[in-house]
């Protein structure tokens, strides 16, 4: 969740709205593993961080293609 709020002030610093994005949907992954790892064990927890991660490489490579 830390790692996906990090990346929202960048979105105004440099101007660059995949910040937003990249922020908000690492965050929200986040969430659900906080709440998982909470209700299911640390094990649903860390494949949650696995998620964020796989969520942050496909929208870095879409917005690189982008460009």
């Amino acid at each position: 969740m830390a790692v996906g709020l990090h990346f929202l002030p960048f979105a105004a610093a440099f101007r660059a709205p995949v910040f937003r994005v990249l922020g908000a949907a690492v965050a929200s992954v986040g969430v659900v593993g906080l709440v998982l790892g909470l209700l299911v064990g640390p094990s649903a927890a860390a494949e949650a961080a696995v998620v964020a991660g796989l969520v942050m490489l496909v929208l870095m490579t879409v917005d690189a293609r982008h460009d």
